[in-house]
């Protein structure tokens, strides 16, 4: 018997605008607690 395939969890998302009629979505992952801090790559 095989085990189940474990489901990727999905970041939630906010869109933060557009560009040439795409969205430009802004994910995020909330951990712990204290003065939040911003990761921005590309």
């Amino acid at each position: 018997m095989k085990a189940p395939e474990p489901k990727e969890k999905e970041l939630p998302y906010v869109k933060v605008g557009e560009e040439n009629g795409k969205a430009i979505d802004l994910s995020y992952a909330d951990h712990g607690s204290g003065t939040p801090a911003v990761l921005v790559h590309d």
